[in-house]
């Protein structure tokens, strides 16, 4: 009998799901058990002290901004592994290549598989030799969408389809021979948040079918050659716009639908923006407004979420790095 330990990042939106999928298959599995839930968020993640306080500063910022849709909400690790009935392991000094770690999930837990779903580290080889199999998902098709956003990019360039890949990892970035593909179609005018939970959707039923190959051992199939690699650079140039007026208006709506975000200079200031709407048609006269290159009156009306107040009073408690 097998026993899986999933590698989950608290701080990416689809982890959590798919986490639940995989133990919940696991569940239903003859083949293989649910060992562990690890948290792999890494050491740049807030202690858990400080990262409670902030989410509930950020859920109370949320509700006086009006009502928003929980239908997706991530599920916190915690709460997950105890539904499950597995224990939530953080590694030691939050670092999922740290040496105790594969002792720890292979020698004392028995672990012979492992399944990360929104890991950002690479694992090194003491960590994937551990384990029989080691497989990673993309939420991106390989090797087209290597790297980081491989969803907004995929909607950025207006492809019919946004795929995902189920691989076995490698240390090399998203390298190793894939197991389980699949694709969501890409609606028109769809935003990547959007498509990111309809694949999610279409990932978590794969999931019986995944552990059936790990089980069997599947070498998979090697990637060919080409494709792309998407680094968080090129992400943030294509987010970062100093002069805004220097795009036209059906850009900056497609920048937006692919990466959620602009930064934007406006009065000689950044502003991480997350809505704009078209101020020109007599209504009335917004702040911070703009005229693109095509003639275009906009401005901004949300920030980072929030309406323009909020967003000023929450900015000095934003995570580092917005």
């Amino acid at each position: 009998m097998d026993r899986l330990v999933v590698f989950a990042d608290r701080r990416v939106g689809f982890a959590s799901a798919l986490a639940r999928a995989a133990l919940e298959a696991a569940r239903l599995s003859s083949d293989v058990e649910a060992g562990a839930l690890v948290d792999a968020a890494g050491s740049g993640a807030l202690p858990a002290a400080i990262d409670t306080a902030r989410r509930i500063g950020g859920a109370a910022l949320r509700r006086a901004s009006g009502p928003r849709s929980r239908a997706h909400a991530p599920e916190r690790l915690s709460r997950l592994a105890r539904r499950c009935g597995v224990p939530l392991i953080v590694p030691p000094e939050r670092d999922v290549n740290h040496h105790d770690l594969p002792p720890l999930l292979a020698d004392r837990l028995g672990a012979t598989l492992a399944l990360s779903v929104g890991c950002l580290p690479i694992f090194r080889r003491p960590l994937l030799s551990a384990f029989a199999a080691a497989v990673n998902y993309h939420d991106g098709a390989l090797p087209a969408y290597r790297g980081l956003a491989a969803t907004g990019w995929s909607v950025y360039r207006g492809d019919a389809e946004s795929g995902f890949t189920f691989h076995h990892m490698v240390e090399a970035l998203d390298a190793g021979p894939g197991l389980v593909r699949g694709a969501v179609p890409v609606p028109p005018d769809a935003t990547a948040a959007q498509v990111s939970r309809m694949r999610t959707a279409a990932a978590a039923v794969v999931m019986s079918e995944l552990l059936a190959r790990m089980t069997a051992r599947d070498r998979g199939t090697p990637q060919p050659p080409g494709g792309e690699y998407f680094s968080q650079r090129r992400r943030r140039a294509i987010v970062t716009i100093d002069d805004p007026s220097a795009l036209d208006w059906p850009e900056l709506q497609r920048r937006l639908r692919a990466f959620g975000r602009l930064v934007l200079t406006l009065d000689g200031r950044r502003w991480d923006v997350t809505a704009l709407e078209r101020s020109d048609d007599g209504g009335k006269r917004r702040p911070l407004r703009f005229t693109t290159r095509d003639g275009v009156l906009a401005a901004p009306i949300r920030f980072l979420g929030l309406p323009r107040w909020l967003y000023l009073a929450a900015r000095p408690f934003a995570a580092p790095g917005r």
